[in-house]
């Protein structure tokens, strides 16, 4: 069984509504969820399929990145426990874009949707900000929809230092005595 993400869509279902094949923008790029194989084990009908290579084929052209998405660029950085976006929107002759309606919404895992203003701050310049306080991930769609220049972003908090890995083993460890066979 598999469970679809709140920004993916379905390309492919099953009889039993499961997602078989989808996709989903991720950071800069594309990404795409196929849980089964292209085996005789599960996929030998596939295999046997005459259109088997076309329908890839255009499945990858999917997530393959496309040449609109040139013109936007977003700095993310949290600071004082908000994600902040510094968003410098170029048109093709890079000149800055400004006046740009945005229609942007973060989603926390359940789907709850987290409201985003983003303000004009310069000239093709934007900003945005979002409070983490309850927040452990979080996915942003950003969109110049004059323009048609989607963009998606990925929060994740990071571990607790705690759990971090350390180069120096602590005494106690390191005193303990050896195993050998």
């Amino acid at each position: 069984m598999t469970e679809l993400k709140p920004t993916s869509r379905v390309i492919l279902g099953a009889e039993t509504g499961d997602p078989l094949l989808a996709a989903a923008r991720y950071g800069l790029g594309m990404g795409m969820a196929f849980p089964s194989d292209l085996t005789d084990c599960w996929g030998g009908k596939w295999l046997a399929w005459e259109e088997c290579g076309k329908f890839w084929a255009q499945a990858l052209r999917i997530i393959v990145r496309k040449i609109g998405a040139h013109g936007m660029s977003v700095f993310s950085d949290i600071a004082n426990n908000t994600w902040q976006l510094d968003i410098s929107r170029r048109d093709p002759n890079r000149i800055p874009v400004s006046k740009i309606e945005w229609d942007a919404q973060a989603l926390d895992p359940k789907g709850k949707t987290v409201p985003v203003t983003v303000r004009e701050t310069g000239l093709g310049r934007y900003r945005a900000g979002i409070p983490l306080e309850c927040y452990e991930k979080l996915t942003l769609r950003g969109q110049d929809e004059a323009n048609d220049r989607p963009k998606v972003l990925h929060y994740h908090r990071p571990s607790p230092r705690e759990y971090a890995l350390s180069t120096t083993v602590p005494t106690a460890i390191a005193n303990l005595p050896e195993f050998t066979w």
